[in-house]
């Protein structure tokens, strides 16, 4: 069965059908979820209306009673009736699909555990160590100006650990050394 036949479903639940055929729309059944969820809707009003029997009482007569049955098929004849879809619940899906499911479940631990074990067999890395290069010797100019026209504070960074504060009034800034040290020696003239 490819199709979605409720009364196939219906016959199924009424034991009307036999062999070949009953096998086939109970393996449909089994498989697709609307016709699940027809199958246990109608199983669900077959076991109301056996709980519950109908007390047939005819006030009328039973021509009457056709009688009026017939008028209204006539008068409503031409109307289209729209039955209700069943509504599917993730449960019917979930039964659908459980091998699936299981499929995907198994597949996706391997992966997890071959993911992890190679993770596990991986060597630890091996730490590199890092020595520092031997200082490198330079001398650090920086220049400051101070709220005296003319007037800078110099501090020199040698290689030695001392620092060397040069105040220098009147002159102005210059930032190579030697420069500076002949405008000192020429200030003595």
């Amino acid at each position: 069965m490819k199709l979605h036949n409720p009364e196939l479903v219906g016959a199924l639940l009424d034991g009307e059908l036999k062999g070949l055929r009953r096998v086939l729309v109970q393996r449909h059944v089994h498989r697709c979820a609307l016709c699940a969820t027809e199958y246990r809707h109608l199983r669900h009003v077959r076991e109301m209306l056996a709980a519950n029997p109908p007390h047939a009482q005819m006030s009328d007569s039973p021509e009457f009673f056709w009688s009026k049955v017939k008028r209204e098929i006539r008068a409503h004849g031409d109307q289209r009736v729209e039955l209700p879809s069943p509504q599917v619940n993730p449960f019917d899906w979930l039964g659908q699909h459980r091998y699936a499911i299981a499929a995907m479940t198994a597949t996706l631990v391997v992966v997890i555990a071959a993911i992890w074990m190679t993770q596990a067999r991986r060597p630890a890395p091996t730490p590199v160590i890092v020595t520092a290069a031997p200082p490198v010797p330079r001398a650090t100019v920086e220049h400051v100006s101070t709220a005296i026209p003319d007037t800078v504070a110099t501090t020199v960074d040698t290689k030695d650990t001392d620092v060397t504060v040069i105040w220098v009034s009147g002159l102005p800034w210059t930032p190579n050394m030697t420069e500076m040290k002949t405008v000192f020696a020429n200030l003595d003239t």
